[in-house]
């Protein structure tokens, strides 16, 4: 199965996202803010990132992992309880879509 680094910063947001990527047999590696997310990018090569993060914003912290040669090319995602208004047609969400690529 898949490798997830799963960025967040509520511990019982992270038990939860945790409990249901174990259940499916991923692996899930975790991080309590931006700068260890983006340590654990660069040197556990994940299949995915999950990102909701205190102290940088997600689309800050997409740029930098697509930025760097080793992280470009991994799908980077936003799961969030927190609606925005209108949903997807914001454009913070479309900018996380097209720098995940």
């Amino acid at each position: 199965m898949a490798r997830i680094l799963v960025i967040e910063d509520n511990p019982a947001n992270y038990k939860f996202a945790r409990l249901i990527l174990t259940s499916a047999g991923h692996e899930v590696i975790g991080a309590e803010h931006a700068g260890q997310g983006i340590r654990l990018a660069r040197d556990r090569a994940p299949d995915l990132i999950d990102i909701q993060l205190p102290g940088i914003d997600g689309l800050t912290a997409t740029r930098v992992l697509k930025s760097e040669p080793d992280t470009a090319k991994v799908p980077v995602i936003a799961v969030t309880a927190f609606a925005m208004a209108g949903g997807r047609g914001k454009s913070a969400y479309r900018r996380l879509r097209r720098l995940s690529g």
